[in-house]
This record gives C-alpha cells, sequence and structure tokens, in this order.
C-alpha cells in the first residue's frame, strides 16, 4: 500500500500554529446571525509517491464511525483509474484497499451498532413481477493490534435489498440504476435515494421500446426495503447527487453533457419546482448534513466549503486552498494566481496536463463525518479532503490533502433543547386538556345516564299507579257487572283521565276473558258453599 503522512518538525509545527492563529477569524465562523462555528485544525497529505500513487479527485467519504473513514480517489498516473483509501486514525493517515469488491461510497447505508456499511450490488439483480432484488456487501474497517495489520474488509450476508416497483408499473421491472449517494433522515428515521428504473415494453399498450422513470425511493426499515415516493421532472445524469433543504425539502443536482441542472422540492419529493440549469458549478459538489447544519464542499476551482445553518442569512464560507496555504509551508502552497483566478469565477473542468497557474487543484472535496466529539456532544467531526494538481512540467506530485475540523453547534443544541422542552410542555398542556374533555364528556353522559334512568323509574312508578287507578275504579266494578250478567264492560272516563290516551296500549290492555270466566266461577263456587 502506498500510505503517506505529512509530518512537521517541532519547530515547523510551532509556526503553523502561529499562523493559524493569526487567522483566527477566517478559521472560525461564529457570526452574530447563527451560533454554529466551523474550526479547521490541521490538514495532512496522502499519496505523494513519485510517479505512482499519485491520488487527485477525491470523493464519496464516509464514516464508519470511532475514527474509521474510507473514500474514492482517482489516481492520475494510471489513467484515472478508481481506489479506495481508508483511515483507522482520524485521518493521520490511509492505507489503500488491496480486496477485489467494489466500495460503493455514499451509496451504502450504515449499520452505527456495528460500525458497518452495506452496499447493494447492483452488478445482480433478481426482477421478479413487482420487485427487484440484489445481493448487499457488507464493509467493515479494523484498526488491527500488535500482530495485524488495519484492513478494510468485504462480506456478503444472506440478508438481500428489495425496490418494490409496482406503484410505479405494474409490468415485471428489467432493471434499477441507483443515484450517486444515500440520504439519510435520522430525525425522521427515514431515508432516500435516486433511481432510474427501467421496464420492458408493455404489450397490452402496443409499446416498442423500453420505458425508464427517474423517481425518488424511500426506506423506513434502515435501508433493505425500498418504495416509490414521486417521480423526478429531471433526468438521472451520468453523475448526481440528492440533498437535504430545510425540515422537509430535496435538492437534486444532475450531471450531464458536461451540463449541471438542479431542481428542488418542499414536500419530501411529491411535488417539484422547475429543473434550472446551474452555471456556477464546474463539478458536483458534496454534502454532509450534522444535527443543525448543512455543509457545501467543492464545485469550484478552489477547494472550497459552505456551511449553512438553520436561520437564513447565517451562511459562513471557507476558501480551504487560502486555509492549506497558512497551515503547510511554503513548498506546499497554491499558487497566487490560481486563487486569484477562481476565487471569484469557476475554472474550467481541470485535466492533467493544463497549466498549474490555471488548474492547481480539480476542485472535488469529499467531506465527512466521524461523528460526536466522544467528549463534548456538540461538537461534531468532520474532515475535508481536496487535491493540489501538479503542473504538467513539474516535479511536484499530484496529492490529496485531508484538513481536520470541526462543528459546534453549542448554541443550536441550546436552542434545540429549549424548543423540545417547549414542545413537551404543550404536549403536555394538550393531553391534560384532552384529559380534561374527556372527563367532562364522561361524566356528561354519566349524568345523562342518570338522568334518563330516574325518568324512566318515575314513569314506570307514575305507571304503575295508573294502572291501580284503572284497577279499582274501572276493572273491579266491570268484574262485579260480569259477575251479575254475563257481560264484561269496562267504561273509563277518559275525559276525566285524560292519561289514558298514552298509556293504555303499552301497560293497562284488557284482561283475558278466559281469565276473567275462571275468575268468576271460582267465586261462584266459593259463594255456594
Amino acid at each position: 500500500t502506498h500510505t503517506h503522512t505529512h509530518t512537521h518538525t517541532h519547530t515547523q509545527l510551532i509556526q503553523n500554529m502561529k499562523r493559524a492563529v493569526v487567522c483566527l477569524g477566517l478559521l472560525l465562523f461564529a457570526g452574530q446571525s447563527s451560533g454554529f462555528s466551523v474550526k479547521l485544525t490541521g490538514t495532512a497529505k496522502i499519496g505523494e509517491s513519485k510517479g505512482k500513487g499519485k491520488y487527485w479527485k477525491p470523493g464519496g467519504g464516509v464514516g464508519f464511525g470511532q475514527g474509521h473513514m474510507a473514500m474514492t480517489v482517482k489516481t492520475s498516473s494510471k489513467g484515472n483509474e478508481n481506489k479506495v483509501v481508508f483511515t483507522v486514525n482520524g485521518g493521520d493517515n490511509f492505507q489503500e484497499y488491496q480486496g477485489d469488491e467494489a466500495f460503493c461510497g455514499l451509496k451504502s447505508f450504515v449499520i452505527e451498532d456495528k460500525n458497518t456499511r452495506v452496499c447493494p450490488d447492483e452488478s445482480q439483480q433478481a426482477p421478479d413481477d413487482d420487485s427487484i432484488k440484489m445481493p448487499v456487501v457488507e464493509w467493515s474497517i479494523s484498526a488491527g493490534g500488535i500482530m495485524s495489520s488495519s484492513s478494510m474488509e468485504a462480506k456478503r450476508p444472506e440478508a438481500k435489498l428489495t425496490v418494490w416497483t409496482q406503484a410505479i408499473k405494474r409490468e415485471t421491472p428489467r432493471k434499477v440504476r441507483f443515484g450517486d449517494n444515500l440520504l439519510d433522515m435520522k430525525d425522521k428515521k427515514l431515508m432516500f435515494r435516486l433511481a432510474e428504473i427501467t421496464f420492458p415494453p408493455a404489450e397490452d399498450e402496443d409499446e416498442e421500446d423500453d420505458s425508464v422513470h427517474n423517481v425518488i425511493l424511500k426506506s423506513q426499515d434502515g435501508g433493505y426495503s425500498w418504495f416509490y415516493l414521486g417521480t423526478l421532472p429531471i433526468e438521472l445524469g451520468k453523475e448526481n447527487t440528492l440533498e437535504r433543504q430545510g425540515e422537509n425539502g430535496f435538492i437534486v443536482y444532475t450531471k450531464a453533457n458536461n451540463t449541471i441542472f438542479s431542481v428542488a422540492s418542499k414536500t419530501l419529493g411529491r411535488k417539484w419546482g422547475n429543473a434550472t440549469e446551474v452555471s456556477h458549478f464546474q463539478n458536483l459538489p458534496s454534502y454532509l448534513n450534522t444535527r443543525f447544519t448543512s455543509i457545501m464542499a467543492g464545485g469550484r476551482g478552489t477547494p472550497s466549503l459552505a456551511a449553512i445553518g438553520g436561520k437564513k442569512g447565517s451562511e459562513k464560507f471557507f476558501n480551504l486552498a487560502r486555509h492549506h496555504n497558512d497551515m503547510l509551508e511554503d513548498a506546499h502552497d497554491y499558487p497566487e494566481g490560481f486563487l486569484k483566478a477562481t476565487e471569484k469565477e469557476s475554472n474550467a473542468e481541470c485535466e492533467k496536463g493544463a497549466d498549474e497557474e490555471k488548474c492547481a487543484s480539480s476542485g472535488h472535496v469529499s467531506i465527512s463525518s466521524f461523528g460526536e466529539d466522544p467528549d463534548n456532544k456538540n461538537l461534531t467531526k468532520i474532515m475535508m479532503c481536496y487535491d493540489k494538481v501538479a503542473g504538467w512540467d513539474s516535479e511536484d506530485q499530484d496529492a490529496i490533502y485531508c484538513m481536520k475540523g470541526h462543528v459546534n453547534e453549542t448554541t443550536e443544541l441550546v436552542a434545540h433543547e429549549a424548543k423540545m422542552k417547549k414542545r413537551e410542555e404543550k404536549k403536555k398542556q394538550e393531553q391534560e386538556a384532552r384529559e380534561r374533555a374527556q372527563k367532562y364528556a364522561e361524566e356528561q353522559r354519566q349524568r345523562k345516564k342518570q338522568e334518563k334512568r330516574e325518568k324512566d323509574r318515575k314513569v314506570r312508578m307514575q305507571r304503575q299507579e295508573w294502572a291501580k287507578i284503572d284497577n279499582e275504579v274501572y276493572i273491579v266494578p266491570a268484574k262485579v257487572d260480569y259477575l251479575e250478567d254475563g257481560d264484561f264492560v269496562v267504561v273509563r272516563d277518559l275525559g276525566k283521565h285524560a292519561m289514558y290516551a298514552d298509556f293504555m296500549e303499552e301497560t293497562v290492555g284488557l284482561p283475558n276473558k278466559e281469565d276473567l270466566t275462571k275468575e268468576a266461577e271460582s267465586e261462584a263456587a266459593e259463594e255456594e258453599k
């Protein structure tokens, strides 16, 4: 492996620290409009060996946790061949991955409790009636020990990744091409990615060609199952990226035929605006989202970084190339002509052999995070890797430098915790109000139920009293008359007792004739006796 770390003598280190103090106003951003700050703490050089392993165009950097990180680089001496380098000590030095598996970088999702990243193997796809399944590769980085060296390893578990396609088209899909990155919204427990899904011609619609659908997918199970969320109003270019904007916003960049377009959504991909050509980028930027800050890096000729907080007007800009010159000795400096030419305007696509004054960097910047600082949860440790390209006739070599730093979000965290506390208090108040309303409603229901029971009881007692009066006043005399003349006739004075019109049919009917006959005969027999 080709592992190279830039080191300083004690004197050089003191001089560089003094330089860092002089440019403290540039290194530490803590404006009044936002409380977050970004601080750069040092830089190291990798891949400087003469004639081989000369790296440039870093990209796809992802953290594994515990100071482990991997990224993709190109080797300018081997026809821009892609390589993977990794670190186990927070970027102090790097090694080159020597295995045969292809690392997918930003396309991977992390299993945090295992410090493992999972990549889909897009080369092996199994289309089904309503889905496409593919195997996955689990990646891990080991720091090694006394008897073993650091390593980056890949293994293939039995688990499969599934893309469900029935909501897009009711045909058996042919293949899927994922976008270049995966967006993990940890606060919403959702993952998103772009995809280009191809279907064969539909037989019942007389189609002749394959249909290609550019879509956005979402996952709610940690990255193994993907479902259709919405259709993009733009084709998925050869290069692309999906990034978050605000609470529920997306922005998509795609690059095709050296032209970059962007399109944004404010509704988590359900509705999209119009596509717009982006002229101020020469290549696609890389993104990193911390808890409250979005950081965009690269995209221009000068290695640069922009941090955007949650408040409007909180943008903060870094010129990494100038900080690089302040931190390292003059032999490693970017030419002043390059800095002046690219600070305000983007230079053309940088190719090997270009004039050093015009093209001292490709502009590609890989930004990644090692997670929270174990000693301070308000700090997120980050690392930006960028390249310095040598001129065609220069004795210097192309190389990548990695600059460490951290994002301090103490102010945002305090404000967030206050907001969460206020939100919890509001939820508690709303819950108490609901409980009071439910208790009052239950009391009202019980009261009405009790009132109805009391009303029914009074009605029953009234009807019983009415029946007693009716029996004494009208029924008993009618029975006596029946014993005398054999005719049972009940005469009721409805004028005198108007209530009979309401209750007679319900509760007080006439006695059954057979019952009256038996009763009369029984009374006659008793009288004779």
